[in-house]
């Protein structure tokens, strides 16, 4: 596969001699020049402005359907070619619902093709998907419209990146979160928590930066900002316009792309532009602030009073909204109370810090909560939001703490050396107890028996136990292997990984623990390869390399966005 740069002259050429059988996709159009009996030589020339030319061969199994003008193929290796219908179903699928979103499918094509690296990418006309990858479920529902929606948003509406990439924000609210929208509305307000909190975990202070410098995907940090923020700033955008008119947002997209498709580059500029004027106001104030500042606001409620009268209630509240920016930020702050009469909802304006802000209706008020369905992106507090994986992988001063010795010892070592993010060491347990300073975010391999730092740090019984094995005593007896209680369900003497987290008992809320023991029959590389991939989640366990059990811990504590009488 030979992906080329954009900035090649158009048209472009590009001729390879291939191997008898193989079969080429490319963005442009090609013809066969040569056939002799040891190759096939094949010419494509690039007929896309700026694009360049992306070319990809092997010795593929070819498929296609049909949907009007538009030829859907997919290019499928043989030991998945028995997935090229249900992708070419999803795939016709997705081109019909966003020619219906957005306009007209720009291309005369669109190609599936399997690639044997790990990748998903989108190039004009089409995508290369991993094999490891393809047979994953998520990847045909969510991942492939994700790539096909690049054809709209990147690939024929271009991106001006000296602004800023505003295209991976759009693209993930229009595919990741709308497949999530369409579900139902818990499962959105799930997916918006979600970014919130791997900005928390993920983006630290010093590798924060505004959007408007975001450009691509190098680490995780990049993704919350780039893909996250990016994401939230098009939903808040949307409820803006919202108020106004529901259908203005889906008009600006349509206006956008059928005014700058394959003409010129576009910018953050361009969509504040189209929404200004469609609400007729200045968006200035909220372009500004999501695009050209760093961070996140933090909202709390500083003060409140609470007045009783004839059977309804009336708060009277003061709204703190701190940042690093100089200015304050303004938003809409959705507000709700809950009474024995009911729920009421507000929309409140935020212009200022402190700001008074006066809500009420009827009954005995029970709670008032800013923002509870998470439309804000904010910063959101650990009262709010479950101990994750993610919390460890956010920490550059993490360290992974493997055992000095053990017949699993250098596994674990591998294991934590393929685990470890920017700035993160792998040190022994040994090396570990000769420190001084600061509680430090810990990742521990091993079990008691493996590693020394089980004697400072454990887990509470009801979530992990270990359960040592005995050798026979007499003649007769049988061993009984190793094994742990893993939320209170044995497993023993068999090929099971698992994983937990906690908070460090000396940070509370502040550092994180992550436990990872394998069973003696168990490979701890193979039980925690795919980890990084599972970073919402609190707890994880694997039998060989496959997660068989995997949830959250329940999120705990008083927030400051909630008040209570």
């Amino acid at each position: 596969w030979y992906p080329l740069l954009p900035d090649c002259p158009t048209p472009y050429s590009l001729t390879a001699r291939l191997p008898k059988g193989w079969q080429c996709v490319t963005d442009g159009v090609g013809s066969v020049t040569k056939q002799t009996p040891e190759y096939d030589q094949i010419t494509y020339t690039s007929q896309i402005p700026t694009t360049g030319l992306n070319f990809a061969a092997g010795p593929f199994q070819v498929s296609s359907v049909q949907l009007d003008k538009i030829t859907i193929q997919a290019y499928f290796l043989p030991a998945e070619a028995d997935l090229a219908p249900g992708y070419l179903k999803a795939a016709r699928k997705f081109i019909l619902m966003y020619s219906n979103l957005i306009g007209p499918y720009p291309f005369s094509k669109f190609a599936i093709v399997d690639n044997f690296l790990p990748t998903g990418y989108g190039m004009p006309g089409w995508t290369a998907l991993g094999s490891e990858v393809i047979r994953l479920p998520f990847i045909k529902d969510i991942s492939l419209g994700h790539e096909i929606l690049h054809n709209w948003f990147g690939n024929s509406l271009l991106v001006d990146y000296r602004y800023g990439n505003w295209c991976e924000g759009l693209t993930a609210y229009l595919a990741d979160y709308k497949y999530k929208a369409d579900i139902d509305s818990l499962a959105a307000m799930d997916y918006r928590m979600n970014l919130m909190r791997d900005y928390a975990d993920l983006v630290s202070a010093e590798g924060d930066y505004p959007l408007a410098d975001f450009t691509e995907r190098s680490n995780p940090g990049d993704r919350a900002i780039g893909y996250g923020k990016g994401m939230m700033v098009f939903h808040m955008l949307r409820n803006i316009m919202n108020m106004q008119d529901t259908t203005l947002f889906i008009d600006m997209l349509k206006y956008v792309y059928k005014q700058n498709a394959f003409k010129r580059p576009i910018s953050w500029k361009t969509w504040r532009e189209a929404a200004e004027q469609r609400i007729g106001q200045p968006l200035d104030w909220f372009f500004e602030q999501w695009i050209e500042w760093k961070g996140v606001p933090e909202i709390a409620i500083r003060e409140a009073r609470l007045e009783l009268e004839r059977g309804s209630w009336r708060l009277i509240m003061e709204i703190v909204t701190k940042s690093d920016a100089r200015r304050s930020y303004m938003y809409f702050l959705p507000v709700r109370g809950f009474s024995d009469e009911g729920r009421v909802d507000y929309n409140v304006y935020i212009r200022e810090s402190p700001q008074r802000v006066i809500v009420g209706g009827p009954g005995n008020l029970e709670l008032v909560q800013l923002d509870p369905d998470f439309h804000l992106f904010r910063k959101i507090y650990s009262s709010e939001k479950p101990l994750t994986l993610a919390a460890f992988f956010g920490d550059k001063n993490g360290l992974l703490v493997v055992p000095t010795q053990g017949m699993l010892a250098a596994a674990y070592r591998q294991a934590a050396e393929g685990l470890k993010s920017e700035g993160q060491k792998v040190i022994t347990d040994d090396e570990y107890l000769t420190l001084d300073g600061e509680p430090k975010s810990l990742w521990i391999f091993g079990s008691p028996e493996d590693n020394k730092l089980w004697n400072s740090f454990s887990l509470p019984t009801e979530k992990f136990e270990w359960l040592p094995g005995r050798a026979a005593r007499w003649k007769e007896d049988k061993s009984i292997p190793a094994g742990f209680n893993f939320r209170k369900e044995m497993f023993r003497g068999s090929a099971h990984t698992a994983t937990l987290i906690a908070w460090h008992p000396k940070a509370e809320g502040e550092k994180c623990i992550i436990f990872s023991i394998a069973l003696p029959n168990a490979d701890p590389i193979q039980g925690t390869r795919k980890i990084s991939h599972y970073g919402k989640y609190s707890y994880l366990l694997f039998e060989g390399e496959n997660n068989i059990q995997k949830g959250a811990w329940p999120a705990a504590g008083q927030s400051p966005m909630v008040w209570q009488p």
